[in-house]
């Protein structure tokens, strides 16, 4: 059996790639390629906690007891015993994992990982999409709003260098690693390129898979006003997964598909920034790798400002993007007018509960 690890990064599609291949399992399966059920989730992240260090813990699964870590190394084991009994029911061909988690592990913890798959497979070969940083910082920006969170400094370095070379020094087969740009995806999706890196392209062609949508993109205007109500709600506090932030995306998703928002494009001034930032480490990924991004501005000049921390660690929206006032304030009436449709309605098929 070959394994195939798609490991992200983040903000490169994993999800839709992990909802696409959970909803068609008997589809691959037709074609040899076990996509495993584990324990209901549409990732394998819960396998992780077997092999990570105790200080992983905190920063990517929230366990910040000893009570927690024992309930997650005691979860992921189970998670061990039902992929090993999925395997020996199915004898695959391919047996494909997937968990964005894995690309920022820490070496020791992914050579842990590596040995624990070792002994179910012939070959090891991992999958992994990188996205041009200013394109990752507006999208991860965003993801950060949707649930209670600020204006992401744009400073933040992805370290694509040193976690490529991580892979290329433990992964024990090849490491293929494509641009996230839909221009260049097989079909112009992530979830059939990845599909094309596995099979040859005429295999999977003949899949009957309807790929999974990604994350709906935010307006510039939208931006805003999540901001102002995380502030106004939240306050310093980030609160992912919250049913109130829910029920506010699905009001402006609703009203972004029937009236024209700003797209949210970075300022210059900020992509620049970004591109100052990342310039070491995507030289060195051109050079190392032959990775080179068409959007990159590797010739980027350093100016004053770049280490002004207090000012790029409290920017606001329309710092980093372009909006219109009067456009916001038409989506806040708009959302409001939703969401109180959906208060008269609260069996409305399709929404969300209406948070009290």
């Amino acid at each position: 059996m070959r394994i195939v690890l798609h490991v992200g990064s983040n903000k490169t599609g994993s999800t839709a790639i992990q909802d696409t291949c959970a909803s068609h399992r008997a589809e691959l399966a037709r074609f040899g390629l076990l996509y495993p059920d584990l324990g209901g989730k549409t990732h394998h992240s819960e396998l992780l906690p077997a092999v990570l260090d105790d200080e992983e813990y905190r920063g990517n699964f929230g366990r910040t007891s000893a009570e927690g870590r024992t309930a997650s190394i005691e979860r992921a084991e189970q998670l061990w015993l039902a992929l090993s009994e999925q395997v020996d029911a199915a004898v695959p061909e391919v047996l494909l994992l997937s968990s964005e988690f894995c690309f920022g592990m820490r070496p020791q913890s992914f050579e842990r990982l590596i040995a624990r798959l070792s002994p179910m497979a012939s070959t090891i070969d991992v999958v992994v999409y990188l996205r041009e940083p200013a394109s990752h910082y507006l999208s991860s920006a965003q993801q950060i709003l949707k649930y209670g969170g600020w204006v992401k400094d744009p400073r933040e370095a992805q370290e694509y260098t040193l976690k490529l070379r991580k892979l290329h020094r433990l992964v024990p087969g090849e490491v293929t690693m494509r641009r996230f740009s839909r221009d260049e995806l097989f079909r112009k999706d992530v979830s059939m390129d990845l599909l094309a890196q596995i099979f040859p392209k005429r295999t999977v062609r003949e899949m009957t898979i309807a790929p999974a949508t990604s994350n709906a993109a935010l307006s510039a205007e939208a931006m805003s006003l999540l901001v102002k109500f995380n502030r106004s709600v939240w306050q310093d506090r980030r609160k992912a997964g919250n049913s109130v932030n829910q029920a506010l995306l699905v009001a402006i998703e609703a009203e972004q598909k029937k009236n024209d928002y700003t797209r949210a494009e970075l300022r210059p001034e900020i992509r620049d920034i970004i591109h100052r930032v990342h310039l070491a480490d995507m030289t060195t990924l051109k050079s190392e790798f032959g990775l080179t991004f068409p959007t990159f501005r590797y010739d980027v000049p350093r100016v004053a400002g770049d280490d002004d921390e207090a000012r790029l660690a409290a920017l606001e929206v329309d710092d980093i993007v372009s909006l219109h006032a009067d456009k916001e304030a038409q989506l806040q009436y708009a959302v409001m007018a939703n969401l109180a449709r959906r208060a008269s309605k609260p069996d409305v098929a399709g929404m969300p509960q209406q948070p009290s």
